[in-house]
């Protein structure tokens, strides 16, 4: 935790608070990489019903997030299940009654459909008054996919993924992996489908830099996730099984070419789509088509994240770029969808 920054502290304070009502007879668990000082310095250690651990002498020199995640469960254990929650994320009773009726073996839950990233202002509105924001102002950034700052599962299906992997070194794609993890192992992924299951994400300077997402421990954090979704389903089931690590996996994929984690597909000499295959698992194995892309883009986002795909990307590029054959699979692919949301809104 960063010690030297007081948004965070506000935050951590506000969520505490806000769980704790929301989840009167739960426990509360908060895990400190350090020697003690932050929470005990911001006071919140003396929260009623919170088990409030320090991990000091992990020997590692920066946030440990998945470590922690792990001890958070494997160190209390016996509970009918377990909640993820973002020290930065504000959850709301639509959130908190969604979690509630919706765990169980063989679910990841995410309560939210949309995250709303406040400013500074809103951020103390929503402290101060505990009032949630209607959505209809515009604070930044909305997210229709997102696999981080709250979730929820039970004690067997965390085991059954293998855990987070402590592979995965300070913060980013380790909730992606958990994610595909248990995509993989035929677990259901649960999202919130209510219109005002809103993630209210409060204010604090700014970590996730272009800086970070250039650096070492970011691009090695994607390139395991990358792994885990390239696996063959033996190799899959070793590593979840433990018998081989992330490391050793990485090492076989990417002698096999398979790891590339940023493509770009120059589809005419002045025109590219750059695709975050961490993401979108696109097999650069075959030959690379719109119709492969359209195909990725729909698998991962679904019926409304491949129309917004098309409507803000696709359709913006210039027209003679594209040839007669992706004009038809974007026509084909966006028509499907129009009539799938159609269907949905009918049923």
């Amino acid at each position: 935790m960063d010690t030297g920054d007081k948004f965070r502290r506000r935050n951590l304070g506000a969520c505490i608070a806000r769980a704790a009502e929301a989840f009167p007879e739960a426990d509360h668990i908060i895990m400190e990489q350090g020697d003690g000082t932050y929470m005990a310095e911001s006071g919140l250690d003396e929260t009623p019903g919170l088990l409030h651990s320090i991990i000091g002498n992990m020997d590692h020199e920066r946030f440990w997030k998945t470590r922690l995640m792990n001890l958070a469960v494997t160190w209390h254990p016996g509970y009918s299940g377990y909640i993820m929650l973002d020290a930065d994320v504000y959850l709301t009773r639509p959130l908190a009654e969604y979690l509630m009726a919706n765990i169980a073996d063989g679910r990841l839950v995410f309560p939210y459909g949309d995250t709303m990233y406040l400013d500074e202002t809103d951020t103390r509105q929503l402290v101060e008054t505990g009032a949630p924001f209607g959505g209809s102002k515009d604070h930044g950034v909305t997210i229709h996919r997102q696999t981080g700052l709250c979730c929820g599962f039970t004690w067997n299906t965390f085991n059954a993924v293998g855990k987070f992997d402590e592979a995965f070194d300070g913060w980013g794609a380790e909730d992606d992996t958990f994610m595909f993890k248990f995509r993989r192992i035929g677990a259901e992924i649960l999202r919130n489908p209510w219109t005002g299951a809103v993630a209210y994400h409060m204010f604090h300077p700014k970590v996730n830099t272009e800086a970070y997402q250039k650096g070492k421990v970011y691009v090695r954090n994607r390139v395991m996730c990358a792994c885990v979704r390239r696996m063959s389903d033996e190799d899959f089931a070793s590593y979840i099984a433990g018998k081989v690590t992330m490391e050793e996996m990485v090492e076989k994929y990417r002698a096999m070419g398979r790891l590339e984690v940023e493509l770009k597909w120059w589809y005419s000499p002045s025109v590219a789509l750059d695709i975050d295959t961490t993401i979108y698992d696109i097999d650069r194995s075959v030959p690379m088509t719109m119709d492969l892309i359209l195909s990725a883009v729909h698998s991962e986002d679904g019926d409304q994240g491949l129309i917004f795909f098309v409507d803000n990307i696709l359709r913006k590029v210039p027209q003679d770029t594209l040839t007669e054959e992706m004009n038809k699979s974007i026509d084909d692919w966006y028509g499907r969808a129009k009539d799938a949301l159609l269907r949905k809104e009918h049923s």
